[in-house]
């Protein structure tokens, strides 16, 4: 028999690699084929989980906000829409049909959740979120411990309360787990139908989930020591802002090896001291602002070079800024706000901080205090400055028209000063200022004029004197807080607020409503207060403006009733650059 010859052979060695490949490919579109689309049991569950919650655009926290659960349902013999892998946030195994992961996350429901909620059906899950959503003070199931399979479960911001039940505890496989900003906050520690965190307790927490990497439980009561043990754990991110923390802080947590995110804030009873920190730290964010940390302040800072935020506002630190500070050229939120240092700040030390977009030396009594204000000029070289906040530093001269440079502003407080004069025309070239606050100084002559000066309406100087308005110099509205909406029935802050002199009570316009600050916003749940900070309250979206001279109170409070993207992502801009009109000014004489 006679071989095939060269061209034969290659032809053949063709024709057998297509035929596989064709068999193979056919091969697998019918396995994909065969593939279950959905599971019918989880498709019911998922319709009657819907079925048990009100949606409407009232329960939304942000405009943006939409019912996801809208799409879940089943039109004639439409496949698509009976498959609910295909329903707005869910995903489904690709091999098994089942659903793995579920974001409900500001899908506007409303209503309460327990422990035969079909949701915990659902025991393939491996991702749930149900954050932004209001469940009307249910406590969390004790069925939860039905989704052994989870990996990460967010839900923040969710109106839950009461005691986290233990069998939480019993999901071992959590990697992720973020209970935060769930309780109703009068003020730092008074907390209004929380979420608690005592029975178990974090001890147990942290024995029982040891494969944690993002743990954020902001304003849980847990009113406990830090168990050490956290410093065992793999943690990238950690917050536990407002928890009532106390006893002395791990400092070996500081230096754990991939901890990028490090919250403390607002724990009055939570001691410590910085360590010496390495130049291997992976650290963006460190905010212990509101603690009991003592000491100094160590020149090691300076090795941070990849922190993006700092926040050491109304600590006990003792000492001088150190000079270090300035190595961290990707710091974008410097925060200082009552913090009493030695020493003074200036471009030696800060001039170098030319990525900063939100920078709070508001209400530090040191040497800083009560400097002549053309020591400030150092300031107008950061343009990029969003936010600026040098309230009560009993600045004394004028008002540096070279802050006119800072054309990114979006917020600039110089309010209770010494500051004399007129307010310089330069001003009114930041293109951007929504919020711009002067009172309580010694300032005359005329209200800039023209361009952004232009975009709000002579009644917004001086709200409580109407017969008084003039371009001149006027009075600013006081000690009071006042909410202006130019509806009968605002769902919304649509103008500003103005708080200071520990007022909590809201003049709402032409409505002839009086409400108090928590009432108030307990009934706008579609409000899109977005990011407020807990510094110098700085808003976005409908509200144009908000100052807080004195009142610690509501400063501290709004934040937790926001629908804050802050929360989300920290590093996000603080105020929308949409808006470029200044809605509103406090302005004294």
């Amino acid at each position: 028999m006679m071989g095939l010859s060269v061209p034969c052979f290659f032809s053949f060695v063709r024709f057998v690699f297509w035929f596989s490949f064709i068999h193979l490919a056919v091969a697998n579109h019918f396995a994909s084929s065969m593939r279950p689309l959905y599971h019918d049991d989880e498709r019911s569950a998922l319709l009657q989980f819907k079925q048990s919650f009100y949606t409407d655009k009232y329960t939304c926290f942000n405009l943006s906000d939409y019912p996801k659960v809208e799409s879940w349902k089943l039109e004639g013999g439409n496949s698509s829409s009976a498959d609910c892998c295909s329903w707005d946030g869910i995903k489904c195994d690709e091999e098994t049909g089942h659903v793995i992961k579920l974001d409900l996350s500001s899908s506007c429901l409303f209503g309460s959740i327990n422990s035969t909620t079909t949701l915990f059906q659902l025991v393939h899950l491996q991702w749930l979120s149900l954050a932004y959503n209001i469940f009307n003070i249910s406590e969390i199931p004790a069925a939860i411990n039905n989704l052994s399979r989870l990996s990460h479960l967010n839900l923040s911001f969710s109106f839950i309360s009461g005691q986290i039940p233990p069998q939480l505890l019993d999901l071992r496989n959590l990697v992720s787990l973020d209970l935060s900003y769930n309780s109703v906050i009068q003020g730092p520690g008074n907390h209004k139908n929380h979420l608690e965190l005592r029975e178990p307790s974090l001890q147990n927490l942290v024995e029982k989930l040891t494969k944690l990497k993002v743990l954020n439980l902001d304003n849980v009561l847990i009113s406990s020591p830090i168990p050490h043990m956290l410093a065992n754990l793999s943690l990238t991110y950690l917050s536990l802002q407002d928890c009532g923390l106390q006893g002395e802080f791990p400092t070996k947590i500081f230096q754990l090896p991939n901890l990028s995110v490090l919250q403390l804030s607002h724990n009055s009873n939570l001691t410590g001291y910085l360590p010496e920190f390495e130049k291997t730290s992976p650290l963006t964010v460190l905010a212990i602002g509101g603690c009991g940390f003592s000491g100094t302040i160590p020149s090691s800072l300076g090795n941070l070079t990849k922190l993006v935020s700092l926040d050491v506002s109304f600590s006990s630190f003792l000492g001088e800024l150190p000079i270090s500070i300035g190595n961290l050229a990707s710091l974008k939120e410097l925060i200082l706000e009552g913090y009493n240092f030695s020493g003074q700040i200036s471009s030696s030390i800060l001039g170098n901080l030319t990525q900063l977009d939100y920078l709070d030396l508001s209400h530090s009594h040191n040497k800083f205090s009560g400097q002549n204000s053309s020591s400030l000029s150092w300031i107008a070289k950061n343009t990029k400055l969003k936010i600026l906040d040098l309230s009560d530093l009993n600045l004394v001269g004028h008002i540096p028209s070279s802050l006119g440079n800072l054309t990114s502003l979006e917020s600039l407080d110089l309010s209770n000063n010494r500051l004399f004069g007129e307010i310089p025309q330069q001003l009114a070239d930041i293109t951007f200022l929504e919020v711009f606050n002067v009172s309580y100084n010694h300032l005359k002559g005329l209200v800039p004029q023209g361009k952004q000066f232009d975009t709000f309406e002579n009644s917004s100087y001086h709200e409580l004197f109407p017969s008084q308005i003039s371009p001149s110099m006027p009075h600013a509205s006081g000690p009071v807080l006042s909410i202006s909406s130019g509806q009968s029935t605002p769902d919304c802050i649509s103008s500003g607020i103005s708080v200071s002199s520990g007022t909590a009570t809201a003049d709402m316009g032409n409505s002839g409503m009086v409400e108090s600050v928590d009432t108030l916003l307990a009934h706008m749940p579609s409000c899109n207060l977005g990011p407020i900070s807990t510094h110098g309250m700085v808003t976005r979206s409908k509200i144009g403006q908000a100052i807080v001279p004195n009142d610690d109170l509501v400063r501290r409070s709004l934040p937790y009733f926001c629908s804050t993207s802050r929360v989300k992502d920290r590093f996000q801009d603080h105020i929308s650059a949409t808006h470029q009109t200044l809605k509103k000014a406090q302005i004294s004489g």
